[in-house]
């Protein structure tokens, strides 16, 4: 019996090593020709769109998942890895992974000049996907009458959701992932969820304790001693706070630094900053707060708060460039035509004081890409925008949003339920995106939830 089993047994290890090698199979690059602009038909110029594929687990009858990339540049983890790739092998689904013009390496033109970026859009990027899916489709004959599941976290998932308000019948559902889909000029939200976050998460006295922190930053500024950051913040140039602008950036700086900390992380992230911010044995608000912020930045030898340095990182635009690489300038670009979402200290409900404002931004976008960027064109392209795509109220058909309970994104996106076939979901304790990673023994409850409803949902979709 022993002699007769064995080889039963070793055939079927195999097959299980084969299947695994299978699904685990290393994503493929590919490329697609892509007009430059789609809505030109007497430009017709192209250029050269990468994207990957993971066809290992696929099978006839299955499904296409496409992970929509956003403001960077795209891996293929998700393509191998994580939730959307679980549910992929369950239904023999074949994913693919989508990189957007002008970001990564996806470079339509020799630069990303002011002129050049004319080309990058949303209805450019939605129309790229739309051409991509096309061409999957007539590829490969197996999948031309598969169902299509878009998948995408943050600004890839913004593109996702407007892709299926756009183009409707070229997907069948929609995870979105911590977007934040509605188009605001002025973001005054944002830094009001991030006080919340360092109130509820940390404590009361942490909150307090920035809030006084940058009252008296700002009062020193008003009384001309300014000169005093320059040891208690590490600047690398002295502030200049004749120059509001100059201003504006410190405390934006400073502000970037704490809120990304926690939209990256968890509620232990901000128990345990907290705990540090009030736990220097200072009684001087702002020298303890100080004291914290260096310690953070001990590896960074100064800190660059310089409002000229910005523009000058953000306005290179050779493709070697720091800004173009890591995809700033681009993004930049986005939020100065379409989007906004410009965090400012307008509202009084957060702790990091007034010297942030709508200006400063405005002024940085001209600054960066020209003056004929105006206060006025922004927030009436901002209207049309949410015009055209409903806002965070899409008008959209099998969709699925999550949003973090601690990611201040979450004030422009979809928080509630549309109507029979949208679905929102808030994950409280978490930043961003917890939801795009395998189930685990260590989510919580809401967060396991979260994770076996869209497998349900996703499942309904493709097999209705």
């Amino acid at each position: 019996m022993t002699l007769v089993k064995l080889p039963v047994f070793i055939c079927f290890c195999c097959f299980i090593l084969a299947t695994l090698e299978n699904v685990n199979a290393a994503s493929e690059e590919r490329f697609l020709a892509q007009p430059l602009d789609h809505f030109n038909e007497f430009n017709e110029e192209t250029w050269t769109m990468r994207y990957f594929v993971n066809e290992g687990l696929y099978q006839d009858g299955g499904p296409i998942f496409i992970y929509i990339g956003g403001d960077y540049q795209v891996g293929t983890y998700w393509l191998e890895h994580g939730h959307m790739f679980d549910i992929a092998v369950d239904l023999n689904g074949i994913v693919f992974g989508t990189e957007t013009r002008f970001f990564g390496q996806n470079q339509p033109r020799n630069d990303t000049s002011t002129e050049n970026l004319r080309f990058l859009s949303t209805d450019q990027i939605l129309a790229d996907t739309a051409r991509l899916i096309d061409h999957i489709k007539q590829q490969d004959g197996r999948l031309s009458n598969a169902k299509v599941i878009l998948v995408g976290q943050l600004y890839g998932g913004n593109i996702a959701s407007w892709f299926r308000v756009k183009y409707p019948s070229y997907a069948d559902g929609l995870w979105s992932s911590s977007s934040f889909v509605e188009a605001r000029l002025n973001f005054a939200e944002y830094l009001e969820i991030v006080g919340d976050d360092l109130r509820v998460h940390g404590s009361l006295d942490c909150y307090r304790r920035i809030w006084r922190a940058f009252r008296t930053m700002e009062n020193l500024i008003n009384g001309g001693r300014s000169h005093l950051f320059d040891d208690m913040f590490g600047l690398c140039n002295s502030l200049d706070a004749s120059n509001d602008l100059e201003v504006d950036r410190f405390f934006a700086s400073i502000v970037e630094d704490v809120s990304l900390g926690i939209i990256n992380g968890d509620y232990l992230y901000v128990h345990d900053m907290c705990q540090d911010i009030t736990n220097i044995n200072i009684t001087n608000d702002l020298i303890a707060f100080s004291e914290w912020f260096l310690i953070e930045h001990r590896w960074q030898g100064c800190f660059q708060m310089n409002f000229q340095a910005q523009i000058d990182f953000l306005t290179g635009s050779d493709w070697n460039d720091f800004g173009v690489i890591s995809g700033r300038r681009q993004y930049q670009y986005l939020t100065c035509t379409e989007y906004g979402w410009f965090a400012t200290t307008d509202s009084n409900n957060q702790p990091f004081g007034s010297r942030i404002r709508l200006n400063y931004f405005i002024e940085l976008c001209r600054r960066v890409f020209g003056e004929w960027i105006t206060e006025e064109m922004l927030q009436e392209n901002d209207e049309t925008f949410n015009l055209n795509f409903g806002g965070n109220r899409p008008q959209i058909t099998n969709a699925f949003f999550t949003n973090g309970g601690m990611d201040p994104h979450r004030a422009v996106n979809v928080l509630e339920d549309i109507g029979d076939s949208v679905e929102a979901r808030t994950l409280p304790f978490y930043g961003h995106s917890i939801d795009l990673n395998s189930l685990s023994d260590d989510d919580s409850p809401t967060v396991r939830n979260a994770k076996i409803r869209v497998r349900e949902l996703i499942t309904q979709w493709v097999e209705n």
